[in-house]
């Protein structure tokens, strides 16, 4: 216990052999003596804690102990103080009076001093205990709020990347930056920089000018500023204004800055998934142009084969005369010729095949980029 800090109050009648009982614990304790019930109470109503103690003498000039003790132990901060009440001759009936007060112990006159002191320092040592066991309850109780609100946050940081996922456009995003921030409370302005342009975000409809200039310089400086309630975060294509930081609460405010790290960490991670299945996308068109390009020169070019081939075999049928050949040697050219013509095909059917394959890969990112849009 530190009895230094632990202040005693005694109330009692001019002359009285209190003075001197309560004189020793002056170097435990700091003690006040007032020789009126009336300042006893201004006194009470005047500190910002009551005393641990308040010995009271029942018999005062200006009034009765009893009243004292129960105007006292009505004061608000006052109702654990121990009151302890001292008569010279106490009944049976003045003890029962005392409890009805609210007084916590009597002492007759009949005591020694030692066992006054006694009396006073286990009465000041139970408001210690209680004090103590106050600031040990409060504490549970802050620290289980901030666990609840730690909770809070944290589920609403999960939250923003669940529905992440789900955004399919840089300006889904950006919105749904806006919204998590309107859930902590926070006006925002968010900037996305992407290859085609600037997407822009706000709390209050338009971003201005100079919000803009704000997020463009320093998304070039580094990631984290705070001046005043204005806190910018700066993280690669995304920058973030948040206009309501709660400097009054110094670990709040710190809680919303590793927060919207995160959150900004994580709209980072998903713009660059974005990004990569747009370019996907655009990879996917040029392969399906390129393959119902490739496809129909293919097609062109069999029927050119074909035709060639055609006027090849009427060109020769039509001069064998011509060449003298004997029949025999007639079939053996024109089994040649289909020999060849055969193998022209077979290529064009390979080519076909590798062309069906290039159209299976294009399904299949296709397949791909849907499933994780």
């Amino acid at each position: 216990m530190n009895a230094k800090r632990a202040e005693i109050l005694v109330v009692e009648s001019p002359g009285s052999e209190l003075h001197g009982m309560v004189k020793s614990l002056e170097n435990e304790f700091f003690v006040e003596e007032v020789s009126s019930g009336q300042r006893a109470l201004e006194i009470v109503r005047e500190k910002d804690k009551s005393p641990c103690v308040v010995l009271i003498e029942t018999a005062l000039e200006d009034t009765s102990g009893y009243q004292v003790c129960e105007q006292l132990k009505q004061q608000p901060g006052a109702e654990h103080t121990d009151v302890i009440l001292m008569n010279n001759e106490a009944s049976l009936s003045d003890k029962l009076k005392g409890y009805d007060a609210g007084a916590s112990d009597f002492i007759t006159g009949k005591a020694a001093p030692e066992e006054v002191v006694r009396k006073i320092k286990l009465a000041a040592s139970r408001d210690w205990q209680l004090e103590q066991a106050e600031a040990e309850k409060q504490a549970a109780m802050d620290t289980a709020m901030t666990a609840i609100v730690n909770a809070g946050e944290q589920a609403s940081i999960i939250h923003f990347m669940r529905e992440s996922f789900k955004c399919e456009s840089v300006n889904s995003l950006a919105q749904l930056i806006v919204e998590t921030a309107a859930g902590f409370g926070l006006s925002t302005s968010v900037q996305i920089e992407t290859p085609t342009g600037t997407v822009s975000a706000t709390s209050n409809g338009n971003i201005s000018p100079l919000e803009t200039q704000l997020l463009t310089t320093f998304q070039k400086v580094g990631r984290i500023h705070q001046r005043g309630q204005r806190l910018i975060l700066s993280y690669g294509m995304i920058s973030q204004l948040i206009k309501n930081m709660p400097v009054d609460d110094d670990d709040k405010c710190g809680r919303f800055r590793d927060h919207f790290a995160v959150i900004l960490e994580g709209a980072v991670s998903r713009l660059k998934a974005l990004f990569i299945l747009q370019e996907l996308d655009e990879v996917l068109v040029e392969t399906n142009e390129s393959l119902a390009s490739l496809s129909d020169l293919q097609s062109r070019q069999k029927k050119k084969n074909v035709d060639i081939m055609a006027r090849m075999q009427e060109d020769i049928l039509n001069n064998f005369f011509n060449y003298g050949l004997t029949e025999e040697q007639e079939k053996v050219l024109l089994t040649i010729i289909e020999g060849y013509s055969d193998e022209i095909f077979r290529v064009y059917e390979e080519g076909m095949t590798t062309d069906s394959k290039l159209s299976s890969i294009a399904q299949r990112i296709q397949q791909a980029t849907q499933q994780n849009s």
